[in-house]
């Protein structure tokens, strides 16, 4: 599902509503795009790649998971997946961070939100492949679930007009491959 409008208009409400009446039929994840990932280079890839880590550690279901661990390694993050309701840092982190000077290794979802430049250079090298671990990931959680996973991916409007054009035109039938269900508002 497509859901496009001027801002302001209900399409995030819409969203909402659509995720009340899916909940019990689907396993709903909302990756929120707009602030791990950056809106001035965002494409296709890297959000399906970062949808895929945030659905594994918000549904817990991948803790055994062969495929991840793959994919976090192209990614050059951590093979670590910690959920996203988790502090960045832990207060032990921080207390190094501050007497030491030591930043820790950042997890793959942190690796996103610092260096989302560089991952996208690593996912563009091999983006089939990324593409086929995470319908291979989609496919685990929903087994494991039993139930199929949607995506909900909303702030995708907050975009320019240069990444709108690349993500809706240039890279338009990436819509059509998407490895998940998604309702995408922009």
């Amino acid at each position: 599902m497509l859901c496009v409008g001027q801002t302001g208009v209900g399409k995030t409400t819409e969203l909402v509503k659509a995720s009340q009446e899916l909940r019990t039929e689907y396993v709903l994840v909302g990756p929120p795009v707009d602030r791990y990932l950056d809106l001035a280079i965002l494409g296709w890839h890297d959000v399906i790649a970062f949808s895929c880590i945030w659905a594994a550690a918000t549904t817990g279901t991948l803790d055994d998971s062969e495929v991840l661990p793959r994919l976090i390694e192209i990614i050059g993050g951590e093979r670590r997946v910690p959920s996203p309701s988790s502090p960045p840092v832990s207060a032990k982190a921080l207390g190094e961070i501050i007497s030491l000077g030591r930043i820790p290794e950042p997890s793959a979802l942190q690796r996103f939100r610092n260096e989302h430049q560089k991952i996208k250079e690593r996912i563009a090298k091999g983006p089939a492949q990324v593409a086929d671990l995470c319908r291979q990931i989609v496919a685990e959680i929903e087994k494991k679930a039993g139930r199929p996973l949607v995506v909900m991916l909303d702030g995708v409007e907050k975009v320019t007009m240069k990444v709108a054009r690349n993500l809706f035109y240039e890279e338009a039938r990436l819509l059509f491959e998407l490895p998940f269900r998604s309702a995408v508002v922009a």
